[in-house]
């Protein structure tokens, strides 16, 4: 009985490290090659503008990526149709070329901040939108990317 106390406490501690995704949408990128002319798409609803928001980048990626870094074109359409533009910068892989992030097999996966404690101005919704802006026309060895937004107060 001692012991299952003691493994649902640790288990109810352990999940409550874990901040819970608001959104959370992979898109899988056919034949791991990522056209240029793919632009991917999120939408989300934004109810709360006093909260404030982590907005990450989710990239699955295999062994035959061949760069060490990734550069992202983001637009962000508010529902007042104002627009902001970003170019994003990443590095998968350090100088010695080992990968980062959460690795299984040939697969790794990261989990890339790209702004902390965001707020948005207005409710209703937003859409993301993402292009790779690598050279390649069609980059190889990218799986999946996503958003990930989370609430950053909790």
């Amino acid at each position: 009985m001692r012991k299952l106390i003691v493994i649902i406490c640790c288990v109810l501690l352990c999940s409550s490290c874990i901040r819970p995704a608001l959104f959370d949408q992979m898109d899988e990128i056919p034949s791991g090659a990522w056209s240029v002319k793919d632009t991917l798409h999120y939408h989300y609803m934004v109810r709360d503008t006093l909260a404030s928001y982590d907005v990450f980048f989710m990239i699955r990626h295999n062994g035959d990526y061949p760069f060490q870094n990734l550069i992202f074109f983001v637009s962000i359409a508010g529902s007042n149709h104002s627009i902001m533009r970003d170019t994003a910068s990443f590095l998968l892989a350090d100088e010695m070329g080992r990968w980062s992030g959460k690795g299984f097999g040939s697969i790794w996966s990261n989990k890339l901040l790209y702004r902390s404690r965001v707020r948005f101005s207005k409710a209703g919704e937003y859409t993301i939108q993402l292009v790779h802006g690598m050279r390649p026309y069609d980059l190889l060895g990218i799986e999946d990317a996503g958003i990930r937004i989370e609430n950053a107060d909790k």
